[in-house]
């Protein structure tokens, strides 16, 4: 096919694209989770969740959602092989 693009298929983008755009995404909204206007909606100290304040709390989960994205990231790139 003359003129495609690399990594361009006639369907679409092909899977590492794919990736990209959906890990992009989430990265995305993981950021905009702990910044404003993310942080505006857990600005507050009650309920107390597993002992601590909820703004706390609330930064913990988002830490460990970037985490479990990093580890998914890693698996669908490299396909469990180091």
């Amino acid at each position: 096919m003359v003129g495609a693009g690399k990594g361009v298929r006639e369907g679409g983008l092909d899977r590492g694209k794919k990736i990209a755009l959906g890990m992009g995404t989430y990265f995305l909204v993981c950021t905009i989770a702990m910044m404003w206007p993310g942080a505006v909606i857990a600005n507050r100290i009650e309920p107390m969740v597993l002992g601590l304040p909820f703004f706390f709390f609330w930064y913990v989960f988002w830490v460990f959602m970037v985490f479990v994205g990093c580890v998914i990231l890693y698996r669908l790139e490299h396909g469990g092989r180091e």
